[in-house]
């Protein structure tokens, strides 16, 4: 009988612990500092960028507006062999007729 009430009791005792464990864990969690993106995710009134702020991007968001047509422009050509195409296109007129070519 003592057997038992003593393994009764360290169950107990292990299940105590762990709760206070899984309580201290909580609470820890619950204490950490967020991060500035989600404090500002979790403001109920949003501000809107200042205009210094806006005059500032302008630059570069007119950069990016205008680079952006050439960059997929280049990445369209690279896709689509532009510069093989050019090349055979051109140099059509430069190359001598074959004599497989019944044209001549």
């Amino acid at each position: 009988m003592r057997t038992r009430l003593r393994r009764a009791a360290g169950r107990a005792a292990s299940g105590i612990a762990a709760w206070v464990l899984l309580a201290d864990l909580g609470a820890a969690a619950a204490s950490t500092a967020l991060s500035p993106a989600e404090v500002r995710d979790q403001r109920w009134v949003r501000e809107d960028r200042p205009l210094w702020r806006s005059a500032l991007a302008l630059p570069y968001d007119a950069v990016q507006v205008l680079v952006w047509p050439l960059q997929h422009g280049l990445f369209w050509a690279e896709r689509n062999d532009v510069p093989e195409r050019i090349e055979r296109v051109l140099g059509a007129p430069f190359r001598g007729t074959s004599e497989a070519d019944p044209t001549s």
